[in-house]
């Protein structure tokens, strides 16, 4: 995974060797997408816990 781009494999080992099965990229889903859903649910605690806004 990295900042932007998602990409998966499948592969298969037999008998020592390595064959690629499948691949499958997302440029629309990341590590970025990941820390934006965190930083949400801490501001989201944040907020009923000391009642401030920390979006303004």
């Amino acid at each position: 995974m990295g900042y932007t781009t998602l990409q998966a494999s499948i592969v298969a080992f037999n008998k020592g060797k390595l064959k690629m099965v499948a691949t499958a990229c997302d440029p629309l889903l990341g590590g970025r997408d990941f820390d934006h859903l965190i930083l949400d649910a801490m501001r989201d605690d944040y907020q009923k816990r000391y009642k401030l806004d920390s979006y303004s």
